[in-house]
């Protein structure tokens, strides 16, 4: 009886947090869509500064799933060319990170005003650009109330010695764990869920940051199937290189980060302190720079490459 009033708290914290990150791409997109064409149609060949708004884009909208699928229409439509859309993703892959990294934070008690504020601003509100501001803070509370109360749903399971017994061995066995991240996401269709869910079990003390990382590492490859159906239906060569650029990056950096799991480990607790949320949060920014600045040496090869 236990594990159903959990699963069903869980999944509750976890649809309150989903339908946050709806709520906040949708009012992003309806308050740039334009001008986001605009700047990928204006931006430059230099591939630091794609990756620059690749990484701004991911930010604001919160998806990097929904900027790489942008990004594979506007080639399609001729906005954009290959080399562009790989920086851009590699941008928007750091981009994603920024996410978790601010949901680390215990800034609960003070986001959870953000609703009754954005309610009333969007209740009030003549100004559509006020009413969608308000729709995007409304969003930030939800998704800080999403994870805190599945942080808390997580508490009683800490009692149950066979389920952190479970996940202590998945904590043992990085293969079963980065297929378990894989799966997850597959399940909810959503990378960053998939973390704040990770750091949710971490803050319950149901994980630790060694077990979570390869968690981590599949879920961001699972984060490639999308794009790639995506890129698919759209049969365009092109398109079709910038979903196998980004599956090649997750891949790659989960290969090289499998190899290096401790130190990665180590070094992400030394820059982010006692709190596993946030060393969580660093495993996963780590992952995504690192593998960015190995790739960028032979960004040009791999472009032209997956050109032929």
């Amino acid at each position: 009886m236990m594990y159903i009033i959990v699963l069903i708290r869980i999944l509750l914290g976890l649809g309150i947090f989903l339908f946050g990150m709806y709520f906040m791409n949708d009012a992003i997109k309806r308050m740039a869509l334009r001008r986001v064409k605009r700047m990928f149609a204006r931006v430059s060949e230099n591939v630091l500064a794609n990756i620059f708004l690749g990484f701004l884009i991911t930010v604001f909208s919160g998806s990097s799933s929904g900027v790489i699928i942008m990004i594979i229409s506007f080639i399609d439509a001729g906005i954009i060319d290959l080399g562009q859309a790989a920086a851009i993703i590699m941008g928007s892959n750091i981009g994603t990170t920024v996410t978790a990294n601010v949901l680390a934070f215990n800034v609960f008690d003070f986001t959870i005003y953000f609703i009754p504020i954005g309610v009333l601003g969007y209740i009030l509100g003549r100004n559509i650009m006020i009413r969608r501001l308000s729709q995007f803070i409304i969003s930030i509370g939800l998704l800080f109330y999403g994870i805190n109360y599945m942080s808390h749903s997580l508490i009683p399971l800490k009692k149950n010695l066979d389920f952190v017994r479970i996940l202590r061995d998945i904590g043992g066995k990085p293969l079963e764990g980065l297929l378990l991240g894989v799966l997850l996401v597959a399940v909810i269709q959503s990378s960053t869920a998939g973390i704040a869910m990770l750091q949710s079990f971490a803050r319950a003390g149901l994980i630790s940051t060694m077990g979570a990382a390869p968690m981590v590492f599949g879920q961001n490859i699972s984060t490639c199937f999308d794009t790639l159906v995506a890129a698919i239906m759209t049969r365009d060569k092109k398109a079709k290189g910038a979903a196998y650029f980004h599956l090649l990056f997750n891949v790659f950096g989960t290969i090289i980060f499998m190899l290096l799991l401790k130190p990665l480990v180590n070094l992400s607790i030394i820059l982010s302190g006692e709190d596993p949320a946030e060393q969580i949060a660093m495993v996963h920014t780590l992952f995504n720079v690192g593998t960015t600045l190995i790739l960028l040496p032979f960004f040009k090869y791999i472009v032209v490459s997956l050109q032929l």
